[in-house]
């Protein structure tokens, strides 16, 4: 014989036992926020590397070109070197290209590189323009040398006419010279053509002296 226990029993329903499930949902966004940030952290960091890898290249070649042209000693040449080498670098590196056309850099990259690129084009430059300025006038000196030395050389035996032509050659240098594109030959002149034949002595307005 089965005794069935019948105290505590309530007629109805029994009840109901609730289990939380979690929010998957919000679960999946949270996870998908947290590695979208830390991508973008990363992309940062690699664009970053990227950049400051161009700057390094850019900087290294500027001082590369500079320490080339500057061993030139023809300042037209120096000018045109400079200015074909910065069109060049400028292309390269601030207006740079992968090889399928797209810009190597963002616009705000390629304006924060732009701002190191002239700042060092500057002061190349300046460098290279007081080069340009020394060897200018080391050539025009020696040029006016050669050509003083000519002139005294022909005006011994010259006829008058000649010799007319050799004074407003030297005038026109020494005009040159007082005005500072001739440095260092303001103080001399061509000789005078109305000292005839012979000795000829040169003189600057009242300042002569025998050849």
């Amino acid at each position: 014989m089965i005794t069935v226990p019948q105290g505590g029993s309530v007629a109805g329903r029994s009840a109901d036992i609730r289990v939380e499930r979690p929010d998957m949902g919000g679960f999946i966004s949270q996870v998908g926020s947290s590695v979208a940030q830390k991508m973008g952290q990363i992309k940062d960091q690699q664009r970053a590397v990227v950049v400051e890898k161009t700057k390094l290249d850019m900087t290294k070649e500027q001082g590369e070109a500079y320490q080339r042209i500057a061993q030139l000693t023809d300042p037209v040449e120096i000018e045109t070197a400079w200015a074909t080498e910065q069109a060049t670098l400028r292309e390269k590196y601030v207006n740079g290209k992968d090889a399928a056309g797209n810009p190597l850099l963002t616009p705000e990259e390629a304006d924060a590189l732009t701002l190191t690129f002239d700042g060092l084009a500057t002061k190349h430059g300046f460098n290279l323009g007081e080069r340009t300025i020394q060897l200018t006038e080391s050539q025009a000196t020696a040029a006016w040398s050669a050509a003083r030395l000519d002139i005294v050389n022909t005006a011994s035996t010259a006829d008058p006419d000649t010799m007319a032509a050799l004074v407003e050659y030297g005038e026109a240098a020494i005009e040159a010279g007082a005005e500072g594109s001739l440095p260092g030959r303001g103080d001399e002149f061509p000789c005078d053509h109305r000292a005839g034949p012979g000795p000829h002595r040169l003189h600057r307005g009242r300042r002569s002296r025998d050849l």
